[in-house]
């Protein structure tokens, strides 16, 4: 979230964006985390943190990278934000393999995010909500009672 928030030009149209995104991180203290390793000393974001800031990656983790790397050309381009297309994504889809992910994208947009779906992962489309008339909570708990 940090990461793509600066790749978000600085000026008028999207200043409300900025602040909102700036306000979640500082109110909900989320914290970019890190796969543990070691960091490299070229310019851009980094993917792997030491002590007290990496974490141990799962091996269904390692899997899910490991079959995406390829099919979703991880690492190939990078965007503004210094992340590689799908990076991001993919970053969110492996997470869902021990946690439910909530996205906007449609379900069957090809990507890393659909990949997990369809491998196990607890990937919660929110394309229905709105019309759903529940509250988030009861839509995220109906999802995790049927899944």
């Amino acid at each position: 979230m940090e990461i793509e928030k600066d790749a978000i030009p600085e000026n008028e149209s999207k200043r409300q964006l900025r602040e909102y995104i700036a306000w979640t991180i500082a109110s909900t203290d989320i914290r970019t985390t890190w796969v543990f390793g070691f960091a490299r000393e070229e310019p851009g974001p980094q993917r792997h943190g030491g002590f007290d800031v990496g974490t141990w990656q799962s091996p269904t983790e390692t899997e899910f990278y490991a079959a995406i790397q390829e099919r979703f050309l991880l690492g190939k381009s990078e965007k503004k934000s210094q992340l590689s297309d799908n990076e991001g994504d993919a970053a969110v889809a492996a997470q869902s393999f021990s946690s439910i992910a909530l996205t906007c994208e449609r379900p069957n947009k090809p990507g890393p995010l659909s990949f997990a779906a369809a491998h196990g992962g607890k990937v919660l489309y929110l394309d229905g909500f709105e019309q759903s008339g529940l509250t988030l909570r009861k839509f995220i708990e109906d999802f995790y009672c049927n899944s």
